[in-house]
């Protein structure tokens, strides 16, 4: 037996002036339009905290924060989603989203 999943979530393309096109797909890597760059973060937000703040929005293959040699912050980090309209949507819902007492940026991290 077992029934059949549901149909995955209607996810209705109205551009919001963000300006973000796809139509460029197949890049060299199949990260492009997945991973996202994160800016603004605070010094004691670490990768668990940026995973925990973007694990809302889908599932989160890979999270970094750059930090200097002595293991200090750099106020950056890198988030990698499974799929490209996870990582549309956690760019809708969460740039400019509060993360420890700071404003983030949140874009397509264009070294992907």
């Amino acid at each position: 037996g077992g029934g059949g999943g549901g149909g995955g979530g209607g996810f209705d393309s109205n551009t919001d002036g963000s300006g973000m096109d796809y139509s460029n797909g197949g890049q060299a890597s199949d990260r492009a339009g997945r991973q996202l760059f994160v800016g603004n973060l605070s010094w004691g937000t670490n990768w668990q905290r940026l995973k925990d703040h973007f694990r809302t929005m889908g599932e989160v293959e890979y999270v970094e924060v750059a930090t200097e040699p002595r293991g200090r912050s750099k106020g950056f980090g890198t988030v990698r989603f499974s799929t490209t309209e996870e990582a549309a949507a956690a760019i809708a819902s969460l740039n400019d989203s509060e993360l420890d007492g700071r404003q983030i940026t949140v874009r397509l991290d264009s070294y992907a």
